[in-house]
């Protein structure tokens, strides 16, 4: 799969994957966003169109992404969203001592 190429001004609109949380997914829609499919075909939860690229971001706390690395997911994730040009992994939250 080769890199994808931005489109018009209307794709320029941020998409959510549907499943980001429903406050999260409001706000977006709100702001003009929508919600798609078109992230998860890339690994991605959120995919925008910018000048001359596209813009993909995984949303991770960092419990997740522990647990992706060791069962393989991050890797997967990487691949997938290679034909997109610029790649944000997003670490949300504080990694907790095991109790």
């Amino acid at each position: 799969m080769g890199v994808i190429e931005p489109q018009s001004q209307p794709q320029r609109r941020i998409r959510v994957s549907p499943t980001e949380p429903a406050a999260i997914r409001k706000a977006i829609v709100s702001n003009g966003g929508l919600v798609s499919l078109l992230p998860e075909r890339f690994g991605l939860d959120y995919l925008w169109g910018a000048p001359g690229s596209w813009v993909g971001v995984q949303r991770k706390t960092p419990a997740d992404l522990v647990a992706s690395l060791m069962d393989g997911r991050v890797a997967k994730m990487l691949a997938m969203c290679e034909p997109v040009g610029v790649r944000v992994l997003l670490i949300e939250g504080r990694l907790e001592p095991d109790e």
